[in-house]
């Protein structure tokens, strides 16, 4: 079933820019790139392979956007993300994180959302 997509997101304009690309190139080199399909009344932070739905080939800036090139995998999750895009529903990415008080960031997940 793995179907390649490719997401382009606005990050939101509150975000520090550099500080979020500094972050965003620490999360890149330290972490698996998987993504879960993001419920947004979760609090849950903690990524489990039964909430996995996509893979990241690849994840990069342009022009302020967030752009990502996504595997989606046959996972359950993955099953739902390829139903909602087989209906015609598109993807945002949802980058989650905490900030300390120098407002630097430290992203935990990326994660898909749909578009609103």
């Amino acid at each position: 079933m793995e179907q390649t997509i490719t997401i382009k997101s606005s990050l939101n304009s509150n975000i520090d820019l550099q500080k979020f690309k500094k972050a965003f190139d620490e999360y890149k080199n330290s972490h698996i790139m998987l993504g879960s399909l993001d419920d947004a009344l979760s609090t849950n932070l903690n990524l489990t392979l039964e909430d996995v739905a996509c893979k990241y080939n690849d994840l990069y800036f342009e022009n302020g956007n967030l752009v990502g090139n996504v595997d989606v995998l046959d996972t359950p999750n993955g099953n739902l993300v390829q139903a909602l895009l087989d209906d015609g529903f598109n993807f945002d990415l949802k980058p989650r994180m905490t900030k300390d008080i120098d407002g630097n960031y430290n992203i935990i997940s990326i994660d898909l959302t749909r578009e609103t």
